[in-house]
């Protein structure tokens, strides 16, 4: 059960009303707005069990621990033709200490073009 102060913040009906409302419609617009919730709920609860089997999988498996901290890494970063920002050295270092984890590492690293992604 979602609670109605976050309902009516994101403006959702409760449930009970949207499976009337999408049975029985007095007019279009109500017929939407239950919609809009119990199409909200599939989603939530898609997230809900996406979230619950990352949490399950991050915790239960095994992954190989990679220690990123030899000369080649520093070769590396020394070789790119341009000098990192603070916040791609800080993102290097917490991807460095992921792959020191003994459990699989779940990343998107996003940034726009030209922004050093690479």
């Amino acid at each position: 059960m979602i609670d109605p102060e976050i309902l009516d913040r994101v403006g959702l009906i409760d449930r009970d009303s949207a499976i009337a409302a999408i049975h029985f419609p007095e007019e279009r617009k109500e017929a939407d707005v239950a919609r809009s919730r119990l199409v909200f709920d599939e989603f939530f609860r898609l997230e809900v069990a996406l979230a619950r089997q990352q949490y399950l999988q991050v915790d239960e498996a095994v992954g190989v621990e990679h220690h990123a901290d030899g000369p080649l890494t520093g070769a590396l970063v020394d070789g790119l033709p341009y000098t990192l920002t603070s916040a791609q050295a800080r993102v290097i270092e917490e991807i460095a200490d992921d792959m020191a984890r003994p459990h699989p590492m779940h990343r998107l690293l996003q940034g726009e073009v030209g922004s050093g992604k690479t």
